[in-house]
């Protein structure tokens, strides 16, 4: 799931009718982390990955 050309992983998934959202990254000690962000938060990632 990790790639070295970028720093965090997007995803999102549908349950029960309502989207969520995740990013994951590897941490300090090299183990994946992934948490769930709010909508405005992932748009800024997508935002800021298409500069790249």
């Amino acid at each position: 799931m990790f790639d070295n050309t970028n720093l965090y992983t997007l995803r999102t998934e549908v349950a029960e009718g309502i989207m969520h959202y995740y990013v994951s990254f590897k941490d300090g000690q090299a183990i994946l982390q992934e948490t769930e962000v709010s909508s405005s938060v992932y748009l800024e990632f997508l935002r800021v990955r298409q500069r790249i």
